[in-house]
């Protein structure tokens, strides 16, 4: 394609010049499959790391819980939540934390239970929280 610059005489004279309509449509178009193709690799970029940090942040707190736990006489803190669950603000009042966890969704909070290791039978704790697609990501899935 043979680009041609369109060239006009405004009012007083002076020349001016300017793109054509093609050429601009050309552009727009280029751009716009240059983002389709970048906005979905940019969203799996960032669920992924999302998801990474949440792996991450579970197993810390989990490690977390167990300081509690030797700290307190070997004894977790009271699970309050129906189905035997707590969640982490126990760890925020005895100073381990400077706030309450959210998940990197912002739409949950990190979750606790007690689950019995099946080598010793002593009581471990298993924190979690809820990815959007409703996955449980627990501290166990990342050691």
């Amino acid at each position: 394609m043979i680009a041609r610059r369109v060239t006009t005489r405004a009012a007083g004279g002076a020349a001016r010049s300017g793109f054509t309509l093609a050429e601009l449509l050309a552009v727009v178009a280029i751009l716009a499959i240059l983002a389709g193709v970048a906005i979905p690799s940019y969203i799996a970029i960032v669920n992924s790391s999302k998801l990474k940090l949440a792996k991450s942040e579970t197993k810390r707190f989990a490690g977390l819980m167990k300081t509690f736990n030797l700290e307190h006489g070997e004894k977790f803190p009271p699970l309050g939540y129906p189905g035997n669950e707590g969640d982490l603000s126990v760890l925020v009042q005895a100073g381990y934390l400077d706030q309450p966890p959210i998940n990197p969704w912002g739409s949950d909070t990190y979750y606790y239970y007690l689950e019995p290791n099946p080598n010793t039978g002593v009581y471990v704790p298993i924190v979690y929280c809820m990815s959007p697609d409703g996955n449980r990501i627990t501290s166990i899935d990342t050691q």
